[in-house]
């Protein structure tokens, strides 16, 4: 597998590990799916990987709180990766 394309799967693996029953798991991973593309045109090609993974530690830890409204999930977790991260952003 090329190396670039194991990095940008590592937000997946997460959820794809994360301590969910499946649905839940197929949730995040729908939520993840959604939410990549409205960020992604922001984010330097050398932060890609990162920033996947942030979003993906982002829906878990929402999901963890209870969270289970996929656009609820969506929403919180773009925004916590917007605000602690604007260095990430393309110029």
């Amino acid at each position: 597998m090329p190396f670039g394309e194991v990095e940008t799967n590592a937000g997946q693996r997460l959820l794809d590990v994360a301590p969910f029953t499946p649905d839940i798991t197929d949730l995040l991973k729908h939520v993840f799916d959604e939410a990549w593309p409205s960020i992604a045109p922001t984010i330097a090609a050398d932060l890609v990987s990162d920033t996947r993974l942030a979003l993906a530690h982002a829906i878990i830890a929402f999901a963890a709180k209870g969270k289970r409204d996929s656009e609820a999930l969506k929403a919180a977790a773009l925004e916590a990766v917007r605000k602690r991260s604007p260095e990430r952003r393309r110029e």
